[in-house]
């Protein structure tokens, strides 16, 4: 029967493994609709665009999506080491899980601080306006400039004619004059981002904490083995103490004179 730390390890790794998978759909889906916006902007001011989307908009959900992917192989990992347990190899297997949780923590942490800080900003952005001083207020607004030229027409609607721009469909629901100008178009833009970085940085903490809980759950169960070697040692040195050849001071037997 499993023990208790086998049992945690078995429902937190499956549990990594589901959160590990959305991770990873998130974060591919953000950044393909990203890269969408990026490539049906104009000519002029694409290369720009993509700057930005390298250097700021990209770097959250890439990690998160590593981060995803990690959580996926770990968890499978996990499970290899918690049904091995009684073997042999099971030692290393855990020792590797738990360097393999400690990196994933610090990955998730990293992750979830880059997307909240960021959508931290972009909020301030939509409510307060740009600072135009700050190097990253300078690189969003010639990123919204850029989206609001490619995907809202002189109709002041928004461009359903390109994939891409249907994205936006959403922030348009939400602010219905968003197309009417760049003044207008910004702080809408602004927000649509910041609401899409938030669960992805809600989701990675979330990951930080659980891979502290497997990381603390492997450390049991490798304490538990080590535990139970010991005590397979001092059961097997008693039975060869009490079965075996006489130690040095014991007396032997001696038949009884006939």
């Amino acid at each position: 029967m499993p023990s208790k730390s086998q049992c945690t390890m078995y429902l937190v790794n499956t549990i990594m493994m589901v959160i590990g998978i959305v991770m990873v759909a998130v974060s591919a889906s953000v950044l393909t609709h990203h890269q969408d916006l990026v490539d049906n902007l104009p000519p002029s001011v694409r290369g720009d665009a993509k700057e930005v989307g390298a250097t700021i908009l990209k770097k959250g959900p890439m990690i998160a999506a590593v981060t995803g992917g990690g959580m996926l192989l770990l968890g499978l990992l996990g499970c290899c080491a918690a049904k091995n347990y009684e073997k042999k190899w099971a030692k290393f297997l855990l020792c590797l899980y738990s360097v393999l949780a400690l990196v994933l923590f610090a990955l998730s942490v990293a992750a979830g601080a880059i997307e909240l800080g960021l959508s931290g900003k972009l909020r301030s952005y939509s409510v307060d306006g740009v600072d135009l001083n700050d190097e990253l207020g300078q690189e969003m607004h010639r990123f919204s400039n850029a989206t609001f030229s490619a995907c809202c027409t002189s109709n002041h609607t928004l461009n359903t004619g390109k994939r891409a721009c249907t994205l936006l469909n959403n922030m348009i629901q939400d602010t219905p004059d968003a197309c009417d100008s760049q003044e207008t178009f910004q702080p809408a833009f602004f927000s649509y981002l910041a609401k899409a970085l938030k669960p992805l940085g809600i989701v990675s903490l979330v990951t930080g904490i659980i891979s502290l809980f497997v990381l603390v759950a492997s450390c049991c169960l490798l304490w538990r083995k080590k535990k139970d070697e010991d005590e397979a040692k001092k059961a097997a040195a008693k039975g060869g103490q009490a079965g075996g050849a006489p130690y040095y001071g014991q007396a032997t037997y001696a038949p009884p004179a006939v």
